[in-house]
């Protein structure tokens, strides 16, 4: 995460975007985990016993679920479990991002009139998503402009976003 260090002098920037950043070494690094284990499931899937048996929590006694060797090995074989890692990676990148925006907007002040008058737009024209609405009135009200209000890069976010949307909802 060290190159996408900025050199910033507000210090609530400085510990937002921090924040911001760990989230997303945390998420990026369960992914990875995650996904180096089915690789080391799917090549070693003899290894593990027959009979193992894990509960996904002890809180609850007997009605813990239960996933079992078949259950696991059927899961890495179907591609399951990586499409859950991907939406798992997917939904938490993108609720760290909506995070990270509604901090900006409340620090800078931004009205709800500021959003509203807001047009993130993508290389087709408007977009009307709330989150990219309220980074490009955090950036109209700061008198900033970056890569990240840009027409390609909107329309990436406006991507991920209605994928976390489908994924959730």
């Amino acid at each position: 995460m060290e190159k996408w260090l900025l050199d910033l002098r507000s210090e609530f920037m400085k510990s937002v975007y921090g924040s911001y950043l760990s989230r997303i070494d945390h998420i990026t690094t369960l992914y990875t985990v995650v996904s180096y284990n089915e690789v080391l499931l799917s090549i070693n899937a003899d290894k593990l016993d027959d009979s193992f048996q894990m509960a996904l929590s002890t809180d609850f006694g007997n009605w813990a679920t239960i996933k079992t060797k078949k259950d696991i090995m059927n899961s890495v074989k179907s591609g399951h479990l990586h499409q859950v890692n991907c939406y798992q990676a997917l939904v938490s990148l993108v609720s760290n991002f909506e995070d990270l925006v509604e901090r900006l907007v409340k620090q800078c002040a931004v009205s709800n009139n500021d959003i509203a008058n807001a047009t993130p737009q993508n290389l087709n024209g408007d977009v009307k998503s709330p989150i990219l609405q309220k980074i490009h009135a955090v950036h109209n009200k700061v008198s900033i402009r970056s890569n990240l209000i840009g027409k390609h890069e909107t329309g990436y976010y406006y991507k991920m976003i209605k994928l976390r949307n489908c994924i959730v909802h």
